[in-house]
């Protein structure tokens, strides 16, 4: 069926929708993502539809045999079909918000069809033996949320800074990063906003997948680590350490799916993606109070350094040809990483406070 023509019973009876909202997959969350974001006027509908398949699959109504025979007599009697006409009245589920008035629905006059109408209506009519036992439905429910509030933390240049999110997510930002965040998720979605670098750890919620929002690209997961770097959102580089991702971008239609050891690299500006392995030493270096320098060019050290320190640095007389520097210094001073640089790329320093010049 159609889903521009969904009612919220069509959802609730969709298997592949159920199978989303109770034990939903990366991919499940790609495929709805991209219906509801063609067809938004749907949604209102698939939310209600949401909130009767989590009620249904926590409650368990028992019928005994007698009340089954007489539930089963009745059904009959409603699906009694004419012999010129093979359409079909069913009753909507429930008329709190949910339907406003009676949908109709057409089946072949054949015995599957026959059976499968029967499953269909002893499931709602199940609903309603619910609803008056557990009086569940008998004042209409209105789910208020709470506004959106958001933080905004920020992580000067020298200084790293640890979060805990309200869901359990653990956040480590590298220096100069800048993470905006809500204090309470709503009921869809954890979604969250970087500039800069962060390590997350994410806590499971099979119903709400974690997006990081960095520039025009997001990253979706439901339970897994890895890092973003968003220092320049028009070049984002993303590493997964455990589980699995989902990267969208801008300027790609077709999401990227990540396993673990894998890394992407997004240039926005020239519309590029690379896959590549990554060095897991190096990625998580900065996490564990460590500077690794890999064949890493001065331009890119000279970043490094300044962010990780919180200084300016000049560079004077830079040769001509390229400089590469590599190296691992675990919790060392500004002056003894310069100290260690200097020897093989021979060069002189001076550290005056917040300022470093470098001569060739």
């Amino acid at each position: 069926m159609d889903i521009r023509r969904y009612k919220v019973e069509d959802f609730v009876l969709d298997p592949n929708f159920k199978r989303w909202v109770l034990k939903p997959t990366i991919s499940d969350n790609l495929y709805w993502e991209g219906v509801f974001e063609k067809m938004p006027f749907k949604l209102n509908e698939a939310i209600q539809a949401r909130e009767i398949i989590i009620n249904l699959s926590h409650k368990k109504f028992i019928l005994s045999e007698i009340d089954q025979k007489l539930l089963w007599d009745s059904i009959d009697k409603d699906l009694s079909m004419d012999k010129e006409d093979d359409r079909l009245k069913i009753i909507p589920l429930h008329p709190l918000g949910i339907l406003k008035g009676s949908t109709q629905k057409h089946f072949r006059n054949n015995r599957q069809n026959f059976v499968w109408v029967k499953v269909a209506v002893i499931s709602i009519m199940l609903v309603f033996v619910g609803a008056l036992a557990h009086s569940f439905f008998t004042k209409t429910v209105q789910i208020e949320e709470e506004p959106i509030v958001y933080e905004v933390k920020k992580s000067e240049p020298g200084v790293k800074m640890q979060l805990t999110l309200k869901d359990g997510t653990k956040v480590l930002l590298n220096s100069g990063s800048t993470f905006r965040y809500p204090k309470n998720f709503d009921l869809e979605t954890r979604s969250v906003f970087l500039t800069g670098e962060a390590y997350f750890e994410i806590a499971k919620d099979s119903l709400r997948p974690f997006i990081v929002h960095s520039g025009d690209s997001k990253v979706t997961a439901l339970g897994t680590s890895f890092i973003v770097n968003a220092y320049n959102t028009d070049q984002i580089d993303i590493a997964l350490l455990e589980g699995k991702v989902a990267v969208k971008t801008a300027f790609d239609a077709k999401s990227q799916l990540l396993n673990p050891g894998e890394a992407l690299l997004m240039d926005h500006t020239k519309g590029i993606l690379k896959k590549r392995e990554f060095n897991r030493d190096k990625i998580l270096s900065w996490t564990n109070k460590t500077i690794f320098f890999d064949k890493t060019s001065l331009k890119e050290a000279i970043s490094i350094l300044e962010n990780w320190y919180g200084v300016k640095i000049v560079v004077h007389d830079i040769p001509r040809e390229e400089i590469f520097f590599s190296g691992k210094f675990k919790e060392e001073t500004l002056k003894n990483v310069l100290k260690g640089l200097s020897y093989a790329s021979k060069f002189k320093f001076t550290i005056n406070k917040d300022k470093v010049e470098i001569r060739f």
